[in-house]
């Protein structure tokens, strides 16, 4: 049994035969921002899921809070962890205040004063406090994005999963978003998250997993794991990497 929030203990997924992961294993401490990267077929989602208690490993576990995430119920998991997976077009007729309260749906306070103001806050938090009494359907890609993370962090809960929680965002709220990850690490929560932007992980992340071919390559601070040697040879790609000018982390640049 681990202390950390989050841990994966040797886990390997097989599907029809093929491995989607091997031999994974780390850790992510409350107060943690983990970027997981790597190129298409890595593994991460795979990874993410299994974390969230969505799929089941063939081998080894997955724990969060000292809980094994397989054995779980759906309203336990719901409680120690918040899980926002890859973004579709969505045509839920919902308001979007609507969507977002019903991340205190585990609790049964959706309704509730408390509900209410933490509902708000993070409206406002995310910066879809004018969207509130809009069809979630009639928003653009990136909106609905930043409401489903909305969703999660109104469930307050001890860890935060997320899939390319960047991904159809502008340059403005990608660099919003990953602020509030840091908020939230900030407040002893754990927070995992699947990036493909290199610079917002080395910029955000306190330590990243790289991944490749279902495998761990390396897992360590930004500047222990995004190296050009590295990066290279997961993304199969010239890479370089050299000192961000304005921050104290690593840029990575194609040298392609």
């Amino acid at each position: 049994m681990t202390s950390a929030a989050v841990a994966v203990s040797d886990v390997a997924v097989s599907r029809n035969g093929h491995w989607l992961l091997q031999e994974v294993s780390f850790e992510a401490a409350p107060g943690e921002v983990v970027g997981i990267v790597g190129p298409n077929g890595a593994g991460k989602s795979t990874l993410l899921r299994v974390l969230a208690g969505d799929i089941h490993p063939s081998r080894g576990d997955a724990f969060l809070l000292g809980q094994t995430a397989a054995t779980l119920t759906l309203r336990q998991l719901a409680l120690i962890r918040g899980f926002v997976g890859p973004q579709t077009a969505s045509e839920v007729a919902f308001l979007v205040r609507k969507v977002v309260a019903m991340g205190r749906h585990p609790y049964g306070d959706e309704d509730g004063e408390a509900a209410r103001q933490i509902v708000d806050e993070t409206l406002q938090r995310l910066d879809v406090d004018g969207l509130a009494h809009r069809e979630l359907r009639t928003l653009s890609s990136g909106e609905q994005q930043r409401v489903a993370i909305a969703r999660a962090v109104v469930q307050d809960t001890g860890v935060l999963l997320l899939d390319e929680p960047t991904s159809t965002l502008d340059l403005r709220h990608q660099e919003l978003v990953m602020e509030v990850l840091r908020q939230l690490a900030a407040e002893a929560k754990s927070v995992v998250a699947v990036l493909h932007d290199l610079n917002l992980a080395a910029a955000y992340a306190d330590r990243i997993l790289l991944m490749a071919g279902g495998r761990v390559q390396a897992f360590g601070t930004p500047q222990e794991v995004l190296t050009s040697d590295r990066l290279s040879a997961a993304y199969d790609r010239a890479v370089e990497v050299m000192r961000h000018p304005f921050r104290d982390c690593p840029l990575v640049l194609s040298a392609g």
